[in-house]
C-alpha cells in the first residue's frame, strides 16, 4: 500500500507542473483563435506546427523509454567512462540525425508540402512551404531537447524539462500579440522557433550545472549504444505510428471546407489537457514502480498498481468526458469565442469535441498498459497495436469522410482508440492475468454510475439555469456554466467519497489539505 501512496503523491506533484504548462498552452490557443479564428491562415499554422510537435513527441518518447534505464544503470554501477561515451555518442547521433532531417525537408520541401496538405490551394501551399523552411533550424534543437530531457529525468530532475512547454507557448503568444497583425501567420512560426531554442538553452544549462558529461565526439558503436538502439526501434515505431494517426487526420481534414482543420485542432487540444495533466503525471512514476515489481516477480503487486491506476484514471477522467459531452458548446465558447472565432466556429468545434472526448479514457488506459508491456520487455505488441489502430482509422475515414465530412474524422479516431485499448488490454491479461474479480466489476459499476449521474445533473442544471441567465455569451454564460459544474461536481464528489478504496482516500486527503489551506 505504501507503493500506491508513493505513486499517488508523485503523480500529484507532476500534475501541478504539467498544469502550468497546459495553462500556457491554452492561453496560446486562445490568442491564436482570437487573431485567426478558423480561417485558412489558422489551418496553415496548425499544419506547420504539427511537424515540430510530432518530432518532439517521437524523439522524446523513444529516447526517454530507451535511454533512462541505461543511464540509471551506468550511474548506479559508477561506470563513468561508459556513461560519458554513451551520452556523448547519443549527443552526436541525435544532432546529426536531426540535421539530416532538416536538410531533407529543405531540399524536398515542395514535394513534402504537396503530399502533406493535399487540399490546400496553391497559394496556401506556398505559404506552408515558406513556414516549414523557417522552422527547420528548430528541428535540430527539438532532438537535443529530447535527449537532454531524458538524461535529466534519469537523474531524477523533472522540473525544468516539464516547464519547457511554458516557454514555447510564451514565444507564440508574444508573436501573436505584437507581430501577427503586421507580419501575419509567419510570425507565429518564428515565435515558436524562439520558444524552442529557449527551452534548449534551459535544459543544457541545467545539464551542465549538474555536472553531467556530454560533448560532441566520435560515436562509440559499443554494446551500450546497440542496446539503446534495440530498445528504441519498436518504441520509435509505436510512437511514430500514433503520431502518424494525427497526421492522417490533418491530411483528411485539409480536403474539407475551410475551418475544418482548425476546428478539429482546437477540439483535440481541449481533450489533451486532461490527458496531459492526469495521464502523463501518472505514467512517469508508475513506469519504474511497475518495472521493479515485475523484475522481482511480484505479479500481484504489479497488478495492484495497475488496478489502482485504472481506478484513479476512471474517477478523474470520466467526469471530464461528461463535461465535454454535456457542456461542449459553453466550454468552447468560454475558451475561444472572441475576435474571429464566432458562433459558427463554436458549433463546429464543439461537435468535434464531443466526438473526440470518447478517446480520453481509452487513450489513458492504453498508455498505462503500454508501459506495463515495456516493463515486461515486450515492446512489439504495442507497436502492432498502434499499426492496427491506424489501419482501422484510415479505413473508416476513407469510407465515411466523403459522406459525413469532419464528423467522420473525429468519430473514426474515437472508434479506433476504443478498439486499440480493448485489444491491448486483452494482450496484457493473457500475460499477467486479470487485475480483479467481482469486486473489481462492482467498483467499476460505481465509478461509471457516478460519472453518468454527474453528466445528467450538470446538463440539466445548465439548461435549467437558462431561465435565469439566458445570454449565450459574456458573464451570464460563465455563471451558467460554473454553477452547473459546481452542482454536478458536488454530487459527484459525494457519490465518489462513498467508495472505499485507497485512491478515493487519497483524493479525500488532498481535498481536505486544499480546503485547510484556504
Amino acid at each position: 500500500m505504501s507503493q500506491v501512496k508513493k505513486l499517488l503523491g508523485a503523480a500529484f506533484l507532476l500534475m501541478v507542473v504539467t498544469f502550468l504548462g497546459k495553462i500556457a498552452g491554452f492561453l496560446r490557443e486562445v490568442f491564436i483563435a482570437a487573431e485567426f479564428g478558423t480561417s485558412h491562415n489558422a489551418d496553415i499554422f496548425v499544419a506547420v506546427s504539427t511537424i515540430p510537435n510530432l518530432l518532439l513527441t517521437i524523439t522524446g518518447g523513444a529516447l526517454s523509454a530507451a535511454l533512462i534505464p541505461m543511464v540509471v544503470r551506468l550511474c548506479n554501477q559508477k561506470e563513468t567512462i561508459r556513461l560519458k561515451r554513451l551520452i556523448s555518442s547519443m549527443f552526436s547521433i541525435t544532432g546529426l540525425s536531426m540535421m539530416g532531417l532538416a536538410l531533407l525537408l529543405f531540399f524536398f520541401g515542395e514535394e513534402f508540402t504537396g503530399l502533406y496538405v493535399v487540399g490546400f490551394s496553391e497559394e496556401a501551399k506556398q505559404l506552408t512551404l515558406q513556414m516549414i523552411r523557417i522552422i527547420l533550424p528548430a528541428l535540430v534543437a527539438i532532438g537535443l531537447i529530447s535527449l537532454f530531457s531524458s538524461i535529466l529525468n534519469a537523474y531524477q530532475h523533472f522540473f525544468i524539462p516539464s516547464l519547457g512547454p511554458v516557454f514555447y507557448s510564451l514565444g507564440v503568444i508574444i508573436a501573436t500579440v505584437f507581430f501577427a497583425s503586421t507580419y501575419g501567420v509567419k510570425s507565429l512560426i518564428i515565435g515558436m522557433a524562439i520558444g524552442i531554442f529557449v527551452q534548449l538553452f534551459l535544459v543544457i544549462t541545467v545539464t551542465i550545472k549538474k555536472g553531467i558529461p556530454f560533448f560532441p565526439s566520435r560515436i562509440w558503436w559499443n554494446e551500450d549504444i546497440r542496446q539503446v538502439g534495440k530498445l528504441m526501434l519498436p518504441i520509435f515505431i509505436g510512437i511514430g505510428a500514433f503520431q502518424l494517426n494525427i497526421l492522417v487526420d490533418r491530411m483528411m481534414a485539409s480536403t474539407l471546407p475551410e475551418g475544418s482543420l482548425a476546428a478539429l485542432n482546437y477540439a483535440y487540444r481541449v481533450t489533451q489537457l486532461p490527458l496531459s495533466l492526469f495521464v502523463g503525471s501518472m505514467v512517469l512514476p508508475l513506469y519504474p514502480m511497475i518495472a521493479d515489481k515485475i523484475a522481482n516477480q511480484d505479479m500481484d503487486g504489479a497488478k495492484e498498481l495497475l488496478a489502482r491506476s485504472y481506478h484513479l484514471l476512471g474517477i478523474l477522467l470520466l467526469p471530464v468526458i461528461g463535461v465535454f459531452v454535456a457542456l461542449a458548446e459553453p466550454v468552447i465558447a468560454i475558451l475561444f469565442q472572441r475576435g474571429q472565432f464566432d458562433a459558427g466556429a463554436v458549433k463546429l468545434t464543439s461537435l468535434a469535441l464531443i466526438l473526440y472526448s470518447f478517446t480520453i479514457l481509452p487513450f489513458a488506459m492504453r498508455d498505462v498498459i503500454t508501459r506495463a508491456m515495456y516493463a515486461l520487455q515486450d515492446t512489439w505488441t504495442p507497436v502492432i497495436n498502434s499499426v492496427l489502430l491506424i489501419a482501422l482509422n484510415i479505413t473508416l475515414m476513407v469510407i465515411f469522410v466523403p459522406k459525413l465530412g469532419m464528423i467522420a474524422i473525429a468519430g473514426s479516431t474515437s472508434i479506433s482508440f476504443i478498439f486499440a485499448y480493448f485489444r491491448l488490454r486483452y494482450k496484457l491479461i493473457r500475460k499477467i492475468g486479470k487485475t480483479g474479480g467481482k469486486e473489481e466489476q462492482k467498483l467499476w459499476f460505481k465509478i461509471w454510475r457516478n460519472a453518468f449521474v454527474f453528466t445528467i445533473i450538470t446538463w440539466g442544471s445548465y439548461h435549467g439555469l437558462m431561465f435565469i441567465w439566458s445570454k449565450p455569451i459574456g458573464m451570464e454564460l460563465w455563471l451558467r456554466t460554473l454553477v452547473s459544474l459546481a452542482i454536478g461536481g458536488f454530487v459527484y464528489l459525494y457519490l465518489t467519497f462513498q467508495i472505499n478504496t485507497p485512491e478515493v482516500d487519497w483524493l479525500k486527503t488532498r481535498l481536505q489539505q486544499l480546503l485547510g489551506r484556504k
